[in-house]
């Protein structure tokens, strides 16, 4: 008798990431995280505390900066973006979208663009997936915020 053998879809079985109790279509407000692929440092440069954007930063900070005017009733709250990540507070307000269908438009419209940069059709950009934490309640979102605005002050690179 031969032993099993381990495929590949045996070997590693991806994680649920998103909350099955959780209505990611319905009002809310979420604190994103997108990471770029293989974790390049690609978007910005942390000089004493403070972010200096690349090309490939200005095209993600303007897509994220643009998102309200592609979807009505999603708003922007604070947002960084660092060397190898972007943090973004995403508010939905019966959008008729999820938190996914956003970020995934955000990723879509930033590799456009960063392949226009490199003369490259089909960049390699960005994680496959993105982290995502329900902001529940007022001190929650203070808290994100507060995050977000003393990460690049904490980045060690």
């Amino acid at each position: 008798m031969r032993p099993a053998v381990a495929t590949r879809c045996t070997l590693r079985r991806r994680k649920r990431l998103r909350a099955p109790w959780w209505d990611y279509q319905g009002p809310g407000a979420y604190f994103v995280t997108v990471c770029t692929w293989r974790r390049r440092r690609i978007l910005s440069r942390i000089v004493d505390g403070h972010v200096v954007l690349t090309a490939e930063g200005r095209c993600a900070s303007e897509v994220w900066s643009a998102i309200p005017a592609h979807y009505r009733g999603i708003s922007l709250d604070a947002h960084v973006v660092m060397p190898d990540h972007i943090h973004g507070i995403l508010i939905l307000q019966g959008a008729g979208v999820t938190v996914g269908q956003v970020v995934n438009l955000f990723k879509g419209a930033t590799t456009t663009r960063i392949g226009r940069l490199w003369a490259v059709s089909r960049p390699r950009v960005w994680q496959r997936g993105f982290h995502d934490r329900i902001i529940r309640d007022v001190a929650t979102l203070e808290l994100a915020r507060r995050y977000i605005d003393a990460n690049p002050w904490r980045w060690t690179g």
